[in-house]
């Protein structure tokens, strides 16, 4: 068993470690009605422990600490389900013919990418290919360990709020609203499901032209994000990988945008649109023109890939436009400012605030053979610094 990882333990090896501690002996039983192997041991949650009989936190809190303390002291090992040599685990990819199918290779031990001599490939990044199956690609034991810790921690914060919300006479009750307590317990709902779902959101973050778009269509492997010589993000857009989805699709809450295109309209009416040609370059005249068109209208759901790069490039225009206008005064900022009682809110600033953010899902074409269970990416497209 001091040779076998835990990842790789069955049924028995866990009751035997088990039976080692006596403290948790009375636990044999139902480790094995409920067929409790070595991943399920590491995966094992506060509310999976109080189903299996522990029902008060320390002796949970001690339990998580000695399983911690077992993964740490074996989970260098190599796993049996893991194929590759004496450097641990490798990874091999289907590569044009130019290229070595030994130019990249993974240490299951560290993550460390270890890159070897090989010719150079100019082909597009779409040809890459994976050969991967479920038993290949697994999460690093410590992957796991650290995902029940952290899952851990978050079930004692939910659970030290609802003692709060209890007990009327603890000290911290009377800074804390029941309202705040609900909104902190809202909060954390987020982040847990993706602690629970392992989500990695990657920003990709750079100057004007230097890429960015280039790197995230070449990912997904066809033209999403729109580019131009001209500063084109305004918003942060999420393009994310969803397995057997070759054809992009993209949401978003539209309403704080039709609000303001309504007071454009009402505002810039016919001749009065052309005094703003000065404040605005000519692509975003262009798209302005068609804003103030009655028959405009923006959808809150778009498929395809040139349909969603329009609609970004559209949605992008309009909150450029706005708070360019604002900049030069054009637009109120506030009632005192206006020319009637109506006051001209920031599109941007409301789609931040809502984090109304669009969002595509695609499958990715450098991930199109790897296995959906190994957590969800997420690309984020930022504004550069210089796009203001």
């Amino acid at each position: 068993m001091a040779d076998t990882p835990v990842v790789d333990w069955n049924g028995d090896q866990v009751v035997a470690w088990l039976q080692s501690l006596a403290k948790f002996r009375h636990l044999v039983p139902a480790f094995q009605d409920e067929e409790i192997t070595g991943e399920a041991l590491m995966e094992l949650t506060t509310e999976d422990l109080k189903s299996l009989g522990l029902t008060k936190l320390g002796p949970i809190k001690e339990f998580q600490r000695q399983v911690a303390t077992l993964c740490d002291a074996n989970c260098s090992l190599k796993s049996s389900s893991l194929a590759g040599t004496d450097d641990g685990r490798c990874l091999e990819a289907d590569l044009p013919n130019n290229v070595s199918t030994e130019s990249v290779s993974v240490r299951s031990e560290d993550a460390e990418i270890v890159p070897e001599p090989a010719e150079e490939w100019t082909g597009p990044l779409t040809d890459l290919t994976v050969t991967s199956n479920s038993e290949v690609y697994t999460l690093h034991p410590k992957v796991k360990v650290l995902q029940s810790k952290a899952s851990s921690i978050m079930d004692s914060i939910t659970d030290l709020l609802d003692d709060i919300m209890h007990q009327s006479s603890a000290p911290v009750h009377s800074q804390l609203s029941s309202i705040g307590i609900s909104q902190l317990k809202s909060e954390l709902h987020s982040p847990v499901q993706s602690l629970q779902q392992i989500d990695f959101s990657i920003a990709v973050i750079g100057l004007m032209k230097v890429g960015k778009s280039t790197l995230i269509n070449a990912i997904m492997g066809q033209v999403l994000s729109p580019s131009r010589p001209l500063p084109m993000t305004t918003l942060p857009t999420f393009y994310r990988h969803k397995p057997g989805q070759p054809t992009p699709c993209l949401t978003q809450q539209t309403q704080h945008i039709a609000r303001w295109v309504s007071y454009a309209r009402t505002r810039f009416a016919g001749a009065k649109a052309k005094r703003l040609v000065p404040y605005l370059d000519i692509h975003l005249q262009d798209t302005f023109d068609q804003v103030l068109s009655p028959d405009f209208e923006l959808p809150t759901t778009v498929h395809g890939a040139h349909e969603i790069s329009e609609y970004l490039t559209v949605v992008n225009d309009i909150l450029r436009i706005a708070e360019r206008l604002r900049d030069h005064g054009i637009l109120a900022q506030n009632a005192s400012e206006a020319e009637d009682d109506a006051v001209v809110p920031s599109p941007l600033e409301e789609l931040i605030a809502a984090q109304a953010y669009p969002l595509i899902e695609v499958e990715f074409a450098c991930l199109r053979s790897m296995p959906d269970n190994l957590g969800t990416l997420t690309l984020v497209d930022t504004p550069g610094p210089d796009e203001a």
